[in-house]
């Protein structure tokens, strides 16, 4: 029943996110599914490992979802990543380091502060090691078919001789 509502909740997140930051209306499912995943991910992931590896994870999933369904659909990854990230983003963490500001406990607040910025640390870092992932698949795809197009040339001129 916790994972429904967590999914039940990630799906209307997701959807509620992608209105508000005004995505076209062809994407909105798409993002709604890296979205929705992202949460699961990270959700699954945190009760086998730390929060800030579960973020890690988590991104780089939506990371690779954010690339494939902007070739697919042929708008920028930006677009579906937004809506992924909003789900990971330590927002409370944030809230909290600010509120022991606020009631001068500093060493609450340094302590919720590091550990918010770990997090954030490991989502961007997650976004990084899938970015560099899909460009180097998109280059080995590229000159693969460079290779064929070229012994299909060769070929060709040994054909005409």
């Amino acid at each position: 029943m916790d994972l429904f509502l967590n999914v039940l909740c990630a799906v209307v997140s997701s959807v509620a996110f992608s209105v508000f930051f005004i995505v076209p209306k062809k994407s909105i499912p798409y993002c709604t599914v890296i979205g929705t995943i992202s949460w699961i991910v990270y959700y699954l992931s945190s009760k086998y490992f730390g929060n800030a590896v579960s973020n890690l994870i988590a991104s780089v999933v939506v990371g690779l979802f954010a690339e494939y369904f902007s070739v697919k659909l042929k708008m920028p990854s930006t677009v579906f990543l937004y809506i992924g990230i909003v789900m990971l983003v330590p927002g409370y963490g944030m809230y909290k380091t600010m509120e022991y500001f606020a009631k001068n406990e500093y060493l609450f607040a340094l302590d919720s502060g590091i550990n918010t910025v770990v997090h954030a640390c490991s989502i961007a870092i997650g976004v990084l090691i899938s970015s560099v992932f899909s460009k180097s698949i998109k280059r080995v795809k590229f000159d693969r078919v460079n290779k064929i197009n070229e012994i299909t040339e060769i070929i060709g001129e040994l054909g005409e001789k």
